[in-house]
């Protein structure tokens, strides 16, 4: 697919939508004399699975980590053993 320089679809060929080729395509930039003329997005579907990957990978992680912050770090104002007056602590007094 071929992008104008304001993105906007100048060229499109081929069975894929168009949302499935900007979103998991590889986008360069063309160029005329230093400026951005355009853009040529790639795709194929063989990219199309390791740029599912690339997504999908740092948020699978974060959220298993804030996950995991939750059920293995709890806070100690959560525990009522936490502190020796544990008790105390959450019920205000």
């Amino acid at each position: 697919m071929l992008l104008s320089a304001d993105r906007t679809a100048a060229v499109h060929q081929g069975e894929a939508s168009e949302k499935l080729i900007r979103n998991l395509g590889l986008k360069r930039q063309l160029q005329s004399g230093g400026e951005p003329a355009g853009y040529l997005v790639y795709y194929d579907p063989e990219v199309a699975v390791y740029s599912k990957l690339r997504i999908g990978i740092p948020s699978s992680v974060s959220f298993l980590l804030a996950a995991s912050v939750f059920l293995f770090c709890p806070s100690p104002s959560w525990s009522l053993t936490g502190y020796p007056d544990g008790l105390r602590l959450l019920s205000g007094s």
